[in-house]
């Protein structure tokens, strides 16, 4: 077994102590840059203001909204190809165990100054879907930074934060005092994952995460792939 080989074993056996495995590689670097340069056209055309997570404003600072679009391997051929990469769809099948399909995609755009995006689990309660087996995938197009990368609450997936947590006095005073991301709502290892171009993240989606702002002068892009059991069966739609 060669060290890359290796490290992602590791890394994918560390995912059910600590909900997310990474960093893992997917592409060489300077192959994500040429996929992400052909992808522009889309970017631009379907970006829009994203601010589902982001229900406390700070007081003071930037407050430009993160981007989004869902979806897109459903219709380019570029995104699906990136989707459908067989190394993904393995990992994903790995931690859960199980043979797994794409239910969701979504690009996530940080422009320079977009806002952070507050410490949260995927558990899909405005959907009506609850909580699910799940394997999320982020990949880096562009480079995500130790100052704008996603962080992770390590072992936070074996249970379902209630939402009082997060509407908590002292946790939400500290969501005003300022535009930073502070610390979560729970006690808990705090892990950042700067990533590179052709790098990705897996994670389960019920593990916390947030991002902080990003404060450079580039823009982080990532696609989130969102793998479930390929029999399981939910009242939305499953692609």
């Amino acid at each position: 077994m060669n060290d890359t080989a290796s490290e992602t074993g590791q890394s994918l056996a560390d995912f059910a102590t600590r909900g997310f495995a990474g960093p893992l590689t997917l592409m060489p670097e300077a192959e994500m840059k040429r996929l992400s340069a052909d992808l522009e056209p889309l970017v631009a055309a379907e970006r829009s203001p994203e601010t589902y997570y982001s229900a406390v404003a700070p007081a003071a600072g930037p407050d430009e909204p993160v981007e989004a679009f869902y979806d897109a391997h459903r219709r380019d051929p570029l995104v699906r190809q990136l989707a459908g990469r067989g190394a993904l769809e393995g990992w994903a099948s790995a931690v859960l165990d199980c043979p797994v399909r794409i239910w969701r995609t979504t690009f996530w755009i940080k422009a320079p100054g977009a806002r952070r995006i507050e410490w949260h689990q995927d558990t899909y309660k405005d959907e009506g879907l609850g909580s699910f087996p799940n394997a999320n995938v982020w990949i880096a197009l562009d480079e995500a930074t130790p100052e704008n990368c996603m962080r992770f609450v390590a072992g936070t997936h074996r249970e379902i934060i209630a939402l009082e947590r997060f509407r908590d006095t002292e946790y939400v005073d500290r969501l005003k005092a300022g535009e930073e991301l502070p610390d979560p709502p729970v006690c808990g290892e705090v892990v950042p994952m700067p990533l590179k171009p052709g790098q990705c993240v897996l994670f389960d989606g019920r593990v916390l995460h947030g991002s902080p702002p990003n404060p450079r002068t580039q823009r982080r892009i990532g696609l989130v792939v969102r793998f479930i059991p390929r029999d399981l069966e939910l009242q939305h739609k499953v692609y």
